[in-house]
């Protein structure tokens, strides 16, 4: 078979250019609309630091008062104030920094540590933020921390207490906080009293046993407790056997 062949129709091309040239028209009007933007931004920044004219008495008005209060009473914004005012050598309005420094004497300094930094704030009338930086700078710590409190001394007779039942139980006979006996143990290189007991406790005999004879029978051999040697069995991951659950 024969492809039939498809006539063009001779307004076909005509009908195609003025589709092209819309779509040119409408690309060159849009690259002069960005040009032109492009312009106006240029001309804005340029003509940014120039929107006043300074005169004397402007000037003279700068440093007066705040750069806020200024640009309300020029008309203009506050950036433009600072920046004519940095570039004339005109310091800012009010006291710096140096000034507003609170210059610590030697009986302030002694309240360091002492008194807390709220009540050495309120007795020299100024934030207790600007104590506490004064404080961490000399390297003094805060009243109330650890290294302020007062340490507890010991005797012979409570040194020797320790390590010989729990800490919580030597803790509750001297009437003080059971980290500290831990510390006080810690420090004198004294092992846990219930680790101790435990290691003494598991021997190899009662470890054989473990899983093949029933916890309860082990818990009266060593009169202990059923649920700390089921504690201590499931912990080492033995499991119990079977003739251990039929008994």
């Amino acid at each position: 078979m024969a492809k039939k062949k498809t006539r063009k129709s001779p307004n076909a091309s005509a009908r195609k250019t003025p589709t092209r040239k819309k779509t040119t028209e409408k690309k060159k009007t849009s690259a002069k609309k960005k040009a032109s933007a492009k312009g106006k931004l240029l001309t804005r920044s340029e003509t940014c630091d120039r929107r006043l004219e300074w005169n004397p008495q402007q000037i003279a008005a700068l440093g007066t008062d705040s750069d806020v209060n200024v640009a309300r009473m020029l008309g203009v914004t506050k950036t433009a104030v600072f920046q004519m005012s940095k570039r004339k050598g005109i310091p800012p309005f009010g006291k710096s920094r140096d000034q507003l420094r609170h210059k610590w004497n030697k009986t302030q300094l002694s309240w360091l540590g002492k008194l807390t930094d709220g009540e050495i704030a309120k007795r020299m009338g100024i934030d207790y933020t600007s104590v506490s930086w004064k404080r961490r700078t000399l390297g003094i710590p805060a009243a109330g921390s650890r290294a302020t409190r007062p340490q507890r001394v010991w005797s012979k007779k409570e040194l020797a207490l320790v390590g010989t039942m729990p800490d919580a139980v030597l803790a509750r006979q001297l009437g003080t906080h059971r980290r500290r006996v831990a510390l006080k143990r810690m420090e004198l290189g004294i092992p846990n009293f219930t680790t101790k007991t435990s290691e003494e406790i598991w021997t190899k005999e009662i470890r054989s046993q473990l899983g093949k004879v029933p916890d309860q029978e082990i818990a009266d051999k060593l009169n202990i407790s059923i649920y700390r040697v089921r504690s201590y069995r499931l912990r080492n991951r033995i499991m119990l056997t079977k003739k251990a659950r039929l008994r």
